[in-house]
């Protein structure tokens, strides 16, 4: 183009033009290929292969919508340039979203060490109420709220510099002091650990 600004100003107010429709195939080839790629190479073990399309159709939206029309380029290079980079931000975006949404679904599952570890509505309605503190020592409180806040065991291992073995292997010692307990100081760890769970994803969802 001889012009690009110019011939952006036309398809952009003759959009059902063939002119237009040729440009915005082209670009299309250009955003699934990078969407593809900064998927594939940095986010493939967050997002499917399957959303990839979805991505694609959100930026090609974001583009036709007034996302075009802030380019202020002169050249295919820049353009391109230009797209990648809103590729990069759609996708990383959406790789975070997943990242969050995984966080807050999977916390008591990583955390906990069986169902019982977390204790139903009906129980810790028993004790609502109570100033309830966990019968376990403090330094596994904070262990164990450590965990909560990182979210998972590989990140609390990553945070500490240690392996994923080293957290597995403290959180089984936990476990075992915990089945030394009754059953009343057993619920009151239960009902502790649901509180804290529940500050904690209060707290990282009013921030997100």
């Amino acid at each position: 183009m001889e012009d690009l600004q110019r011939n952006i100003r036309h398809i952009l107010a003759n959009r059902h033009s063939a002119d237009a429709r040729a440009f915005w195939e082209t670009l299309l080839k250009e955003i699934e290929r990078r969407v593809r790629y900064v998927q594939q190479s940095r986010w493939s073990d967050v997002l499917r292969s399957t959303e990839t399309e979805e991505l694609v159709g959100d930026v090609l939206f974001d583009l036709m919508q007034g996302g075009l029309a802030r380019f202020r380029g002169e050249s295919i290079g820049e353009l391109y340039a230009f797209i990648r980079t809103i590729c990069e931000r759609k996708v990383a975006r959406a790789a975070q979203k997943r990242i969050r949404e995984r966080k807050h679904v999977d916390y008591k599952a990583d955390l906990t060490f069986d169902d019982r570890t977390v204790p139903a509505k009906a129980e810790a309605s028993e004790i609502q109420g109570w100033e309830v503190n966990s019968p376990l020592p403090t330094k596994d409180q904070a262990y164990l709220t450590e965990l909560l806040k990182a979210g998972s065991k590989a990140e609390l291992a990553r945070r500490k510099g240690v392996s994923r073995a080293a957290v597995t292997q403290r959180i089984q010692r936990i476990h075992v002091k915990l089945q030394e307990l009754g059953e009343q100081a057993r619920l009151e760890h239960r009902t502790w650990l649901q509180r804290q769970a529940e500050s904690v994803i209060s707290t990282e969802t009013s921030s997100s």
